[in-house]
């Protein structure tokens, strides 16, 4: 799918790589069991998430990658990345899990639903002023 939609938008480039995208099907999501399939220098990229990346007014989610050997990375922020990519920024200084590692992703509940409640707050105001 991801190569068609390349070769229909005139992309040379050879894309293997999407993030299956779990917080669009459901939004209360807080975990799920993922491959790593990319290790780049901004992120790693999952063969699926539960993490929002920034956009549309809502920062990007935070929380944290486990392995089944206890391993933790703590991912500080979630980015949109080429092709359909979702970028789990690592805290720095810590060596991130390796490609083909299977990790938990564990979003920070918490957080998601303070922004999601604040977003839908301001969004609302903002509604109730541009009527008046």
């Amino acid at each position: 799918m991801e190569r068609e939609y390349a070769s229909r938008r005139g992309c040379d480039r050879k894309l293997d790589h999407v993030t299956e995208a779990l917080f669009q099907r459901d939004a209360y999501l807080r975990s799920c069991t993922a491959r790593v399939v990319e290790v780049l220098p901004n992120g790693v990229v999952l063969d699926r998430t539960v993490f929002y990346p920034l956009g549309g007014g809502q920062p990007g989610d935070t929380g944290r990658l486990r392995s089944r050997d206890g391993r933790q990375w703590r991912v500080v922020d979630t980015r949109k990345g080429d092709a359909g990519r979702v970028l789990h920024q690592l805290e720095a200084g810590i060596a991130p899990p390796a490609t083909g590692d299977e990790v938990e992703a564990l979003l920070d509940w918490e957080r998601r639903y303070a922004q999601c409640a604040c977003t839908a707050v301001c969004t609302c105001s903002d509604r109730s002023c541009a009527m008046a």
